[in-house]
């Protein structure tokens, strides 16, 4: 298997016309690269790909026992069940939020490495040992006869399992790590060197000798050359957003100052320095006015950034919104990120306050690939607009150690959490809530977001407001997906509150379509909405026979709410614009 990184796929595929200047694009090769860089590229492309170690499937037999959802996270190795049975890889039950067992005995002379793919997430014991997860992979040291592996698979949505565990020596494991490591950051400089408007004879020399040499005194010192170029590679993006407040975010390749300039629409400009963790850039500005616009530029190192405009929440009047999950984005190119890019340039169309994104915006959480992909596909909503962000079971993936979705809550910028957190628009309230954070799934009482949530709906801004939404991954009730009907102790939290608390809509994702369905709780009418249809694989046929929802449509697209006074409309619009269910509710 011959492993492309997705930075490489963009460099091979990508134009530089917006960034070069006139100069430089005066002379081409017939590619169309400018001439500096076009010996430049040619090396680049000659290069042979990455090879992976030879992984080898684990040759073992295996037991099987089915664990409780009761035993949490993180238990003790001697707490599988004795209970088992033989079984045969891959395999995949229907146990919604449930762990899985597995235990094999095998020789491990030398030291090794252990490649385990499972539905959704694995823990590792070696000889009763906890071996934590280095990345993708377990690193498992050598013994003397057999060790006794044992394979916790964490199931956090309908089926779970586990699909298969391979191993490879450490030693042939760690020299392809140092090579990938090392094409990464060649990538990463082949890139910046084009994407410079006029790159000079000394930097495009400096790499070409980086490409041609097999040692990393040439890399470095490519990028220490260029470290003081910072390129802007996710954002800016809009978060926290609210009448008087907005925080942009953007990350950049380098560590490096950076600055906001920003002014109301019109008005003098003021300068924000930014509160940076390594090369990841935040500023918050407050005191803004409501539903007004403004106008700023980033600044990272020496490099200023285009202008963009956003506008503040309104605080009173109609506006729009829009709703979308399972953009499923990944390091591959095309597939679900087109989708997902499709979809974006689709809603950029409509003037809207803001734009919701339910959960698994990525496929695998634990990858910094993926969430490069996802704000690549966003960027042309999210520098102008805000992205209210949801967590969802995939973004937890490769995060089961201690349930904590690292690159989740590094681009999520919302308060007091990115797992939960409320805002207003106009007579609306809006409570994003996860029950991620927890295994099995769920927000059980007593917990500090369930606490949160029933502060929340005790508050002035929640009983003050016309409008009520609670935003989600797993949805409380669903037909679209064979089997499922929704998560229960999800069910089990809300319709106690549903009718005590006026809330209107519940909208989720999860299952890979969109369905309503609209119920009456004593005298409140709430709506349920699944909006699973931003870029991932769509559900197949078959559906579950109960709850039977009002609609269920398999197509690509996402969710446009428009809010006037005692009036709420809603669109379900597919990906090419046409409008696919709708339905209005008043007061």
């Amino acid at each position: 298997m011959i492993v492309v990184p997705l930075c490489l796929l963009a460099i091979l595929t990508m134009s530089t016309d917006t960034f070069a200047d006139p100069e430089t694009l005066a002379a081409r090769d017939r590619h169309g690269e400018p001439a500096i860089t076009a010996p430049l590229l040619r090396q680049y492309r000659a290069l042979s790909p990455v090879e992976p170690p030879a992984w080898k499937p684990l040759d073992a037999r295996w037991q099987f026992a089915l664990g409780d959802p009761a035993e949490g996270l993180n238990v003790a190795p001697d707490r599988m069940p004795t209970r088992r049975e033989e079984v045969t890889l891959p395999q995949r039950r229907l146990h919604a939020d449930t762990p899985y067992w597995y235990l094999t005995e095998i020789p491990i002379a030398t030291p090794s490495v252990l490649s385990i793919s499972a539905d959704d997430g694995a823990q590792l014991f070696a000889n009763g040992q906890r071996i934590p997860i280095r990345g993708d992979y377990f690193p498992v040291a050598a013994a003397e006869g057999k060790t006794r592996l044992i394979v916790r698979v964490l199931n956090k949505a309908l089926y779970g399992g586990l699909e298969g565990v391979r191993i490879v020596p450490r030693s042939d494991f760690d020299r392809y790590q140092s090579a990938l490591t090392r094409r990464s950051r060649l990538d990463a400089l082949v890139r910046k060197v084009r994407l410079l408007q006029s790159p000079t004879r000394e930097q495009v020399s400096t790499v070409e000798r980086a490409v041609r040499d097999e040692t990393d005194g040439s890399l470095d010192t490519g990028e220490r050359l260029l470290a003081a170029l910072p390129l802007t590679v996710i954002g800016p993006y809009l978060q926290d957003a609210g009448s008087d407040r907005m925080t942009v975010v953007w990350e950049t390749d380098v560590p490096c100052a950076a600055t906001l300039t920003w002014s109301e629409e019109g008005g003098s400009e003021q300068t924000l320095s930014a509160v940076s963790e390594k090369n990841l850039h935040v500023v918050s500005m407050t005191g803004l006015r409501a539903g007004t616009t403004y106008r700023y530029r980033t600044r990272s190192g020496g490099v200023t950034g285009r202008e963009f405009r956003f506008r503040t929440l309104p605080a009173d009047g109609d506006f729009a919104f829009t709703v979308w999950s399972d953009s499923h984005a990944n390091e591959r190119p095309g597939g679900n990120n087109e989708v997902f890019r499709q979809n974006v340039r689709a809603m950029s169309r409509w003037p809207i306050a803001f734009s919701v994104g339910t959960g698994d915006l990525v496929e695998q959480g634990h990858r910094p690939g993926p969430w490069r992909a996802f704000f690549e596909s966003l960027s042309p909503l999210c520098a102008e607009t805000p992205v209210m962000l949801v967590g969802g079971n995939h973004d937890y993936d490769g995060c089961f150690e201690d349930l904590r979705p690292v690159h989740f809550e590094r681009y999520a910028r919302t308060r007091p959490k990115p797992q939960y957190y409320a805002w207003t628009a106009g007579n609306a309230r809006f409570v994003a809530l996860d029950p991620n954070e927890h295994f099995p799934t769920g927000i059980p009482a007593g917990s500090e977001q369930h606490r949160w949530l029933m502060r929340e709906l005790e508050s002035a801004d929640w009983k003050q407001a016309t409008w009520r939404f609670l935003f989600l991954h797993q949805p409380p009730y669903s037909q679209g997906w064979a089997e499922y009907h929704g998560d229960l102790p999800l069910r089990e939290l809300f319709d106690p509150l549903i009718e005590k608390y006026g809330i209107d809509f519940i909208v989720s994702g999860h299952t890979h379509d969109y369905e309503r369905w609209t119920r009456t709780y004593g005298r409140q009418r709430v709506t349920f909405l699944i909006v699973g249809t931003a870029g991932g694989g769509l559900e197949e046929e078959a559906m579950s026979a109960e709850p039977v929802m009002d609609r269920v449509i398999r197509r690509h697209g996402f969710g446009l709410f428009r809010l006037s006074g005692n009036r709420v409309s809603f669109e379900a619009i597919a990906t090419d614009t046409r409008v696919l269910d709708r339905f209005e509710a008043s007061k």
